[in-house]
């Protein structure tokens, strides 16, 4: 039996074999490094801890193609974390997931008001498409092209670009445009985070058989990159750097060999 991977086989932001791919990370949470209890915990630098709410610590960690992700039931399943600051202009939102319902409105996640009313940036899954939201009334929420099925593993990416009154949008799905166009609507004020619902707003409860790699960056990530994350795989910017030997020179000796130490990330600290 294939052993599950779990925060000892990772390492830290900074020996991450994929640096680049971490500029500009603000929140990370990834369910496939394994059950946490009721926190999930945010392995950037940004300490965006979410609380598990009305949720099961020994139900809602589920196994999904050999790595842990998180379920939600689409009544009232979901994660707050906090206000992720950097988030209200270039941005980029990242997720893996798989849904039992695409026709209904389901959040993926969402940074929204109480009410609803004001929107700074929200994924959806909305008549069988993603869908990307933001603005207060009037809203900008364009559909992707694909066609969802349910209980399907994808990798959405949307990124914002851009600055008031002009900005740019565009949805990926496993790693291809799946929507690329422009607006004039503003984003929304910044709200609390919310992962599995829409926001604040206490509706659009995802339904979701699987989640994992929630990822936030305050800039915009170019094709190449939402592609090469894809091709990455869940967990994959966790990879580790290869260790070296370097050989040293010290005064009296013709020389040693050290090995580069690895740092894990330990259940979540830095």
């Amino acid at each position: 039996m294939t052993s599950l991977p779990s925060y000892a086989d990772y390492g830290t932001y900074d020996e991450s074999a994929h640096p680049d791919l971490w500029n500009g990370v603000v929140g990370y949470w990834a369910p496939c490094l394994g059950p946490t209890g009721l926190r999930l915990h945010d392995v950037s630098r940004g300490i965006n801890w979410g609380t598990l709410t009305n949720m099961d610590a020994a139900t809602n960690w589920v196994i999904d193609g050999g790595q842990y992700a998180l379920d939600f039931d689409g009544t009232n399943d979901h994660i707050p974390t906090r206000v992720v600051p950097g988030i209200t202009g270039h941005v980029t939102f990242s997720a893996w997931f798989k849904s039992r319902d695409v026709i209904n409105i389901r959040a993926i996640f969402s940074d929204s008001n109480s009410t609803g009313a004001s929107i700074n940036f929200h994924m959806e899954i909305s008549s069988g498409r993603l869908r990307i939201l933001w603005g207060a009334n009037p809203y900008f929420r364009p559909n992707g092209a694909t066609a969802l099925a349910t209980n399907q593993l994808y990798h959405a990416v949307i990124t914002r670009s851009g600055t008031a009154g002009s900005w740019r949008a565009r949805m990926y799905l496993d790693g291809k445009n799946d929507y690329d166009n422009t607006t004039s609507i503003n984003p929304g004020t910044s709200n609390i985070l919310t992962i599995g619902r829409g926001g604040e707003f206490n509706s659009l409860y995802g339904n979701l058989s699987a989640l994992d790699d929630v990822i936030v960056w305050n800039r915009e990530l170019q094709p190449n990159e939402v592609s090469r994350l894809y091709q990455l795989g869940r967990g994959g910017m966790l990879e580790r750097r290869r260790r070296r030997r370097v050989y040293v020179e010290q005064a009296g000796f013709r020389g040693y060999y050290a090995t580069q130490r690895a740092q894990l990330i330990g259940g979540g600290l830095r």
